[in-house]
């Protein structure tokens, strides 16, 4: 398994783009959808608008296509696809609406690792220059003239406006898929510790938005389902709260800080034999503990594993 497969296991991962008629949800409708299921090249489905009056469709759709996945791939869609998306669905009365943690967005990921001194700005274009896989696109059109070329199509039905506009969102969604290459030159364990990840167990899911380092603690704090119980019990050597009403979850494990080292114990958890040889093979592993920390150096690699380790563990007997 490599590196990032690791942080998507047992997911259903997709990625998706909307065009809209323009940057508004308040005023400004979807007129197009795309879907790409991560890892099957026929899994591609689009919605289109053949009016302004099918969106109520489209998003009946969207949910349809959503109901599966538990990762949604996009780029820059924490500040606009999926508050857009949500702005519609509550518009036309959906009893439904997309969370911000389903939600993995690439721009936000690489805008926060060394590539946003790198290069002259973070658009997705950009990006895929850099990576070398720009010239894979065939459309020749922005956004910008997407929107226009739809309103060309409601006068005119030329079927060529149309295909241009559905070739448009297609290029940016594959090409969404190849970003993720991109993962492997940044350091994706920072990343992920900084802006959380998915743990999946059959139907059951937690989804890790914050992880901290405290005095004394290592904390876990995110949003679980699958099940629904309300706990707040030391289990398996943490303590554990979990709220029903909000669907919240909050894991608190024992931080021991020796010279300028943090560390937990090991011993203090209920791991099996194949686990602990797991851990082993991390350098932060020394003598059935785990170091986490050294002199202000974080071991995101380490964190990350335990926490995964610890969640998955919730999911197996919660």
């Amino acid at each position: 398994m490599n590196l990032i497969d690791s942080y998507f296991e047992n997911c259903n991962v997709v990625a998706l783009d909307i065009e809209t008629t323009g940057l508004d949800p308040n005023k400004d409708s979807i007129i197009l959808v795309g879907i790409l299921q991560i890892g099957d090249n026929t899994g591609f489905t689009q919605f289109f608008c053949e009016n302004l009056y099918e969106e109520e469709l489209l998003l009946g759709f969207l949910i349809s296509a959503l109901a599966s996945a538990d990762l949604i791939i996009t780029y820059n869609g924490a500040s606009f696809d999926i508050p857009f998306i949500n702005k519609r669905f509550k518009k036309f009365g959906f009893d439904y609406y997309i969370p911000s943690h389903m939600n993995f967005d690439l721009y936000k990921i690489f805008r926060g690792s060394y590539l946003k001194s790198l290069l002259p700005n973070m658009k997705q274009k950009t990006m895929e220059a850099f990576l070398g896989i720009h010239d894979f696109r065939t459309d020749k059109i922005s956004g910008y003239e997407s929107v226009q070329k739809y309103f060309d199509y409601l006068a005119t039905r030329i079927t060529i406006l149309r295909e241009e506009i559905l070739l448009h969102n297609r290029d940016d969604i594959t090409q969404l898929e190849q970003l993720l290459l991109l993962l492997r030159k940044i350091d994706l364990h920072k990343s992920m510790f900084n802006n959380g990840f998915p743990i999946v167990y059959g139907n059951r899911k937690i989804y890790l938005e914050r992880i901290r380092l405290k005095t004394g603690t290592l904390l876990l704090k995110g949003y679980y389902y699958g099940f629904s119980k309300e706990a707040h019990h030391f289990f398996n050597g943490f303590n554990l709260v979990i709220s029903k009403n909000e669907n919240t979850l909050s894991v608190e494990m024992p931080l021991y800080n020796v010279d300028g080292h943090s560390y937990i114990d090991l011993n203090e958890f209920n791991l099996t034999k194949s686990t602990l040889d797991d851990l082993m093979k991390y350098p932060g592993f020394i003598n059935g503990y785990l170091l986490l920390s050294s002199h202000g150096a974080i071991k995101y690699n380490e964190i990350n594993k335990i926490a995964k380790i610890i969640c998955k563990d919730i999911l197996m007997n919660i």
